[in-house]
């Protein structure tokens, strides 16, 4: 029996985004596992892209469809949780041969797909292979490790396979290693030599051409203007997209946090050029200032990659207005980075393939460029003081339900702990305590009609307008300068 549509539930564009990219774009049957993305005309004969792929069901859209969805609320039939990316066509057999495809086989389906696909952006074994092994043996390595999926062991059988399609390029004493992150600008050849292991030389030049590649291919779509205008040896130079990570330094997988940054983007690639001379660098201001630039052909070219710390824009106070690098959800992304960055993982980057002075997503291309930092650890330990001490302020706001000043709490005379502890002892005992709270820190009369704390000379106001207290005719009144009016 067929499903009347109007009874359909069907899954939102952003969840049908979200299915097609987890699965990279292929079918996630078992037996197909075909790109459902390519180019192609529109019906104005305009260059753009043709696809076969669809969020599929697991459980009907439908009472009246296979795998009836019993007990099931509207929610969570359009929930991300019970769709899965497929072509057409396998959508179509999921559904004509019900009774073969129960709900559990299509969540293993959808598991391993989306897992090797995790694996060929997080590892960089893997994305390397997948490309010499193919996606239907790569995805049946990921099989073959059902129910647990350990990490470790898939990649060890994924070099094992792929040591048959590349030989000695993959060896078993040394895992493909990821690419360095900064080469000082120096001539390919001259990079290899310093290597100075002749075991390691192929992989490190494997390593590096990816990273050339990646280069080419952002270059290629971020001049695609000018190349629809037959232009082809303009640098052009745009604001774009990048993406500031960190990188387990064991394992190569990436942390899900990230700091979006706008940058200063130039390139020039000739597509139509036997030459393949590539330029790409990559430019970025402010709290993460981020150098990337690759320059030369395939076989001689220099890359340079550095990160310096600079001067983060830290909001006002808790109460902030969000901007694009002000937003309390930014501000997080980037201390969790530091904190990283200190325990010692790597830093990675990503750069978007279109320009643009927004965060646009699935924007940025999967390639993922090593970063060295070029500060001491005096700096790096700065910076992170500073982040804990503006994640204390977000702390007590949300536990008082009151706005904190946050610039001059970085001031380094002002110790955390007992700013805390001041803080907690002045809401504690009501906002119009008046007495001195220890030797340094104390209540202050302030004109601003602020609660205000002092602490050596410098002064952190907590606001008053979302502090309030009964009167006694019960009306109520705001705080005013250290007491109740």
């Amino acid at each position: 029996m067929s499903e009347a549509k109007d009874d359909r539930v069907e899954f939102s564009m952003p969840t049908k985004k979200v299915l097609a990219g987890r699965a990279g774009y292929i079918c996630s049957h078992y037996d197909c596992l075909r790109n459902t993305k390519a180019p192609g005309q529109s019906k104005k004969r305009k260059d753009g892209l043709i696809g076969t792929g669809v969020a599929a069901h697991i459980y009907a859209a439908s009472e009246n469809g296979p795998r009836p969805p019993v007990g099931m609320t509207e929610e969570e039939i359009k929930d991300q949780s019970n769709g899965t990316w497929m072509c057409i066509y396998c959508s179509d057999l999921i559904d004509k041969f019900r009774w073969e495809y129960p709900a559990p086989r299509i969540h293993e389906m959808k598991r391993v797909r989306e897992f090797a696909q995790h694996l060929t952006v997080t590892q960089f074994d893997a994305a390397y292979l997948v490309r010499w092994m193919g996606v239907q043996r790569f995805d049946q390595i990921v099989r073959d490790h059902l129910p647990d999926l350990v990490v470790a062991s898939i990649i060890e059988k994924i070099r094992e396979v792929g040591k048959r399609f590349i030989g000695d390029l993959c060896l078993d004493a040394h895992p493909i290693a990821k690419p360095p992150s900064s080469f000082s600008r120096k001539p390919l050849p001259i990079v290899i030599q310093q290597v100075g292991r002749s075991d390691q030389t192929a992989i490190i030049t494997t390593a590096i051409a990816s990273e050339y590649r990646w280069a080419t291919e952002i270059a290629t779509q971020f001049n695609q203007r000018l190349y629809e205008a037959g232009t082809y040896d303009v640098r052009l130079i745009d604001y774009g997209q990048v993406s500031i990570s960190a990188r387990v330094p064991e394992t190569g997988e990436l942390a899900l946090e990230a700091v979006d940054l706008k940058a200063t983007i130039m390139c020039k690639y000739n597509p139509t050029s036997s030459q393949g001379d590539v330029f790409l660098r990559a430019s970025t201001v402010g709290g993460v200032k981020w150098l990337m630039e690759i320059n030369g052909r395939p076989d001689a070219f220099t890359i340079a990659s550095e990160m310096k710390l600079g001067t983060y824009y830290w909001p006002e106070s808790t109460r902030q207005p969000p901007t694009l690098f002000r937003e309390r959800e930014a501000f997080e992304s980037y201390a969790t980075l530091i904190d990283r960055i200190a325990a010692g993982w790597d830093i990675v980057g990503r750069i978007g393939l279109r320009s643009t002075e927004e965060r646009i997503k699935d924007n940025l291309h999967p390639g993922v460029f090593g970063i060295s930092l070029v500060h001491s650890q005096d700096r790096l330990q700065e910076v992170q003081r500073a982040c804990r001490k503006v994640r204390l302020a977000y702390e007590l706001a949300d536990k008082w339900g009151v706005e904190v000043y946050i610039g001059n709490l970085l001031d380094l005379r002002i110790d955390a702990a007992t700013f805390r502890e001041a803080v907690d002892r002045i809401m504690e005992g009501g906002p119009g305590l008046t007495h001195a709270i220890g030797d340094q820190l104390w209540l202050s009369d302030d004109q601003r009609r602020c609660l205000v704390v002092e602490y050596n000379c410098a002064r952190i106001g907590i606001s008053e307008r979302f502090v309030s207290q009964p009167l006694t005719d019960g009306g109520a009144s705001l705080m005013s300068r250290g007491h109740f009016a």
